[in-house]
């Protein structure tokens, strides 16, 4: 279960959570079968039955006492499985964060841009950039990296860029 948890945080995959569930089902049946070998194990111990020698019967006691050590055990070692699920949920949760900050970024700087570009195509009779100024186009992208500087400093202030 140590090794899951290094794989987990290094490089969340879907096989690493198909066998961390494997393992969980293997301790789920194995607790499933302790508990009835520990009842049987206790009624044998507390009998009243001449069959049942004072050795045995010590024999018995020891037996139900690491019967209960063991049912323990895989009780600790399926909650240690579900804090790994658990744990590759909010990796791959950590990861979709990271993303979508990106996207984010990446939409915030083009959605401006996208905007001032979609009125500089239009054809209207008082908007016409390169016919009213002999520079209109290189005004246009002029505004356009003066957008582009301003908010990569905004973002930077900010802390979005890392």
């Amino acid at each position: 279960l140590v090794d899951f948890e290094h794989e987990i945080l290094t490089q969340p995959r879907p096989t690493v959570l198909q066998r961390v569930h494997l393992v969980k089902r293997e301790l789920t049946h194995m607790r499933r079968v302790m508990w009835p070998t520990r009842e049987a194990i206790m009624a044998l111990e507390s009998t009243e039955s001449t069959l049942v020698s004072p050795a045995a019967r010590n024999f018995f006691r020891n037996s139900y006492a690491v019967t209960i050590q063991v049912i323990d055990m895989l009780e600790t070692y399926r909650d240690v499985g579900t804090s790994l699920l658990q744990l590759y949920t909010s990796q791959l949760t950590f990861q979709m964060d990271r993303i979508m900050k990106v996207l984010t970024l990446v939409q915030a700087v083009f959605v401006p841009l996208t905007f001032l570009t979609g009125i500089y195509g239009m054809n209207f009779q008082y908007k016409q950039w390169e016919k009213e100024y002999e520079n209109g186009y290189f005004i246009f992208w002029g505004e356009v990296a003066f957008i582009i500087v301003v908010e990569f400093f905004l973002f930077k202030r900010m802390g979005w860029l890392g």
